[in-house]
């Protein structure tokens, strides 16, 4: 109920200035898309002073709902879909030795896109949408978003072994990606399209910053930072139903 209330003020507005501004355009069409999906995220790692810290790639699932409206091949998307944010990091002795990959999510929120797209046909049922435009996270964490204490990741083998703890704080209350990406579309019949999508997010600023303090084999203690913008892969399939035409 929550995803629909959030879904209904987020497009309300969209919604109303499109069927405003395509009303006399007889070839105009309203679909909506249920999709889901998995994020790759990407980090980086800042000030590490043991040198051993190494960004991971975090995976999170997604999945949501938009309302297409299209006209002459053009397409506006926007909608609402649940995403984290999450956090990865390993660690890498000069020797080579990896340590287990850790993961973690501090943010949840919502993920709102306003999209610009254009259907290119290849066959009378296979089409692919090149796309671009911007994302909105609503979430407006500030400060603090997560703190652990006293967890051990282990190196195979080696007999090493790192105690960290961790402390991340939101970075900026407002949150907004860039993104472009590219949909393969599937005409299932005349009423149904399966599309695989895939999409890379562009992060505008730092979205949150993980302080890890950790000590190799209980031996002299460092500090380094992992930082998150939001950039990252995104793949995903949906379901598109007409809506009106």
């Amino acid at each position: 109920m929550q995803l629909f209330y959030l879904f209904k003020r987020a497009t309300f507005p969209f919604t109303i200035i499109l069927l405003i501004s395509l009303a006399p355009a007889s070839a105009q069409t309203i679909k909506t898309e249920f999709s889901a999906g998995f994020n790759l995220n990407a980090f980086s790692v800042t000030d590490d002073e043991g040198g051993i810290l190494q960004p991971g790639t975090g995976l999170a699932s997604t999945y949501g709902v938009s309302l297409l409206v299209m006209e002459n091949y053009w397409t506006f998307k926007t909608g609402i879909y649940a995403t984290e944010l999450p956090n990865a990091f390993y660690f890498q002795l000069d020797s080579g030795g990896l340590s287990n990959e850790q993961s973690f999510s501090n943010i949840s929120t919502y993920r709102i896109p306003v999209i610009l797209g254009r259907e290119v046909m290849l066959t009378d049922w296979l089409s692919i949408t090149p796309q671009a435009g911007l994302s909105w996270l609503t979430s407006r964490a500030t400060d603090t978003t997560g703190i652990s204490s006293g967890i051990t990741a282990n190196f195979d083998g080696s007999g090493n072994s790192i105690q960290y703890d961790t402390i991340s704080r939101a970075a900026n209350k407002y949150k907004f990606l860039a993104e472009a990406g590219l949909d393969l579309n599937f005409q299932l019949n005349w009423i149904f399209v399966l599309k695989l999508g895939a999409r890379y997010s562009f992060g505008l600023q730092p979205i949150e910053r993980t302080e890890i303090t950790y000590q190799l084999n209980s031996g002299e203690t460092y500090t380094g930072t992992l930082v998150s913008d939001g950039s990252g892969w995104n793949f995903n399939v949906g379901l598109v139903i007409p809506i009106y035409n």
